[in-house]
């Protein structure tokens, strides 16, 4: 008798639920998967090629709902992208 093994994993991919900002703080809130990690980056510049993301921080969802508050005087960051990590 033959048989296999599946090992298979549910990842949400960041649902953007809320944001916020004032002057000095950008807050980003979103629905993800329990467990896993979210990766928040910024830049300055999004123009090709020259585009660099800096990691600003990393997230672990231990709940439905996570948030991250953004420093917006350091980096400067003019653009803000989330993404699953390993």
């Amino acid at each position: 008798m033959h048989g296999c093994i599946i090992d298979a994993e549910l990842v949400i991919h960041p649902i953007f639920t809320s944001c916020a900002a004032n002057t000095d703080l950008f807050l980003l809130n979103w629905y993800g998967t329990t467990g896993k990690v979210y990766i928040v980056e910024g830049t300055t510049n999004l123009n090709p090629p020259s585009t660099t993301w800096t990691t600003l921080g990393t997230v672990t969802n231990t709940a439905l709902q996570a948030q991250f508050q953004v420093s917006l005087t350091n980096p400067p960051a003019r653009a803000i992208r989330l993404r699953v990590g390993p």
